[in-house]
């Protein structure tokens, strides 16, 4: 099995539990970790044999800019659930999403949620 991992994916959506968030959005960011068999793609210089990057940015935001969500949980899992439906590539997955400058009264970079699916 091989990993392809896109990190640090900067984003911006209007997902929140506050009000405010959903008006004026947030920065996020997200890491995508993905396990298959993409050996064929590398011994075929083949991009039909691995996951084309534009097709997980354009997944990613699609659901961004979609619904608002009030969690990151959610989020994440709407995302997540969109990746393993339209990539059957993906033998499993793990994904890293961070809301930036949560709003807390402490000064705090970012809050994460992490989750993992298998098919």
């Amino acid at each position: 099995m091989n990993t392809l991992t896109l990190k640090s994916i900067e984003l911006y959506g209007k997902h929140g539990v506050h009000d405010e968030e959903r008006e004026k959005g947030n920065r996020f960011e997200l890491d995508v970790i993905i396990h298959g068999d993409f050996t064929g793609a590398g011994r075929n210089d083949d991009l039909s044999l691995t996951l084309d990057y534009s097709l997980i940015e354009d997944i990613v935001l699609k659901v961004m800019s979609g619904p608002s969500h009030l969690l990151i949980e959610s989020l994440c899992k709407k995302i997540g659930d969109e990746l393993l439906k339209e990539a059957p590539g993906i033998q499993s997955m793990e994904l890293a999403l961070r809301k930036m400058n949560p709003p807390l009264k402490s000064r705090t970079s970012y809050a994460e949620i992490r989750m993992q699916w298998q098919r």
